[in-house]
């Protein structure tokens, strides 16, 4: 098994849409969520992600 934390930074504002992050930097998703859930597709792993105390896990 692989455990991987990672933190992004971020202006204070969460940017989303029908359950979706945004980017703060261009229109549309943000690009390193996607390289992430197609990771863990791709590898039939799990993932999660949070703001604050708000967690959406992912399979």
């Amino acid at each position: 098994m692989v455990l991987l934390s990672v933190e992004n930074t971020y202006d204070g504002t969460v940017r989303e849409k029908d359950g979706v992050f945004l980017s703060a930097k261009r229109p549309g998703e943000g690009v390193g969520l996607q390289a992430v859930r197609h990771t863990v597709k791709k590898t039939a792993g799990m993932s999660g992600s949070f703001t604050g105390t708000e967690c959406s896990p992912q399979m």
